[in-house]
């Protein structure tokens, strides 16, 4: 069986394998070395995935469109991906760990799927990075076949231990998770606090919902000051599409302030998810130039 060809050292069972000294023949060796092989690097996809998402948090957040992609829901997965990365590389609980590598692989692929198919130009799988879904749908495929053949065997002892570890591990940062949310408001805030940043805005991506092409539809940012010095903003994007209103204004140390923008959903663009970046500029130490992501779904 391929699965079997693929086993772990330790589960590998063939009444070859061994020579006349008891020793695992090279073949065998080398078919456990396939599926550790496999295993480093489906963990390394996913640390790699989950750092960038990370490193992308505080500048330009995760969400392109739905709650999937709030900040909250990724900051969890960011969670999940490096805890699932260390399992997949221990040596206990390795059926398990290939079986919630599995699902989690299919989950990606049939996501990654739909946003290519509703025209998503970047699924911000890799954070900051932009990558077509398409592109990651086909990385998905190709880990869970690599994963079908990485496939070990079941071991009683080990398993029911490492489900507690990783279950465990995960209410714990689930936990922390709600307890950040619950302090700062939403999670990219409390990111914001613990970085230290001065500025701190209510919501970096902006949601304008489904509409036709060409209307315009309004919603509202909170800037506020979170350091001891006053800050003052300098100006913004402002263009045919999008428009922050007056930013000639000065927050003081602690003060908050609500701005209404205006966003106007292409007028020339194929129905399906459409996202784009504006800009506003002030002169605080950390956050001169601070970056928004505004999405919307054209209807026909």
């Amino acid at each position: 069986m391929l699965s079997g060809f693929w086993s772990d050292p330790a589960h590998v069972v063939f009444s070859n394998t061994h020579d006349d000294g008891g020793q695992p023949t090279a073949v065998a060796q080398s078919r456990g070395g396939g599926a550790s092989l496999i295993r480093w690097l489906v963990a390394g996809i996913l640390f790699t995935a989950g750092l960038l998402k990370l490193i992308g948090v505080p500048a330009s957040p995760f969400a392109q469109y739905g709650w999937v992609w709030q900040p909250w829901v990724q900051s969890a997965l960011v969670v999940f991906e490096f805890l699932l990365a260390v399992w997949l590389i221990l040596p206990h609980g390795r059926f398990l760990s290939w079986l919630i590598a599995m699902l989690t692989f299919v989950t990606f692929a049939v996501v990654s799927g739909f946003l290519g198919w509703v025209g998503q130009a970047s699924c911000g799988c890799f954070g900051e990075i932009k990558t077509s879904p398409w592109w990651v749908f086909g990385l998905d495929v190709v880990v869970v076949i690599l994963l079908i053949f990485a496939k070990p065997k079941w071991n009683r002892p080990t398993e029911k231990s490492a489900a507690l570890w990783f279950g465990g591990s995960v209410l714990a940062a689930i936990a922390v998770l709600a307890t950040v949310h619950l302090r700062y408001g939403t999670i990219e805030n409390g990111i914001s606090y613990l970085r230290g940043d001065e500025l701190i805005v209510s919501n970096r991506v902006i949601d304008f919902g489904r509409g036709e092409r060409n209307t315009y539809v309004t919603r509202e940012l909170i800037f506020k000051n979170n350091s001891n010095r006053e800050i003052r903003f300098l100006g913004g994007t402002n263009d045919c599409s999008f428009r922050l209103g007056e930013l000639n204004f000065i927050l003081r140390p602690g003060e908050s302030h609500t701005q209404k923008v205006l966003f106007r959903l292409p007028k020339e663009s194929t129905p399906g998810v459409h996202c784009r970046d504006a800009q506003l500029y002030t002169d605080s130490t950390t956050n001169k130039v601070v970056t928004l992501k505004l999405c919307c779904r054209v209807t026909e």
